[in-house]
């Protein structure tokens, strides 16, 4: 997998082996068959080390991580209209 890591392309390697326990996954789970979160996941943990390193990060820390690209965190609670106001700007 190609991921930019401080603004540098590298390339990461993973497998399809994952950190289970009583057959369940130890960190983020897929819905149903989906498996590219799981891959997803775990080339940002190769990418920083470890699991242990990426516990508690959240989803647009990895991809602005992996990708180079901004990335920004909205709640829905208490942004509606600058969500809004973003999603109408983009698509202009």
């Amino acid at each position: 997998m190609n991921v930019t890591k401080n603004g540098e392309h590298c390339e990461v390697l993973v497998d399809d082996y994952f950190p289970t326990k009583n057959s369940e996954c130890c960190f983020t789970t897929a819905h149903g068959n989906e498996l590219w979160v799981l891959l997803l996941e775990k080339a940002w943990a190769k990418l920083h080390g470890d699991y242990c390193k990426i516990i508690g990060g959240l989803c647009h820390e990895a991809f602005r991580d992996m990708t180079g690209a901004p990335a920004w965190l909205y709640t829905t609670q208490t942004a509606t209209d600058l969500l809004w106001y973003s999603i109408q700007n983009a698509d202009r």
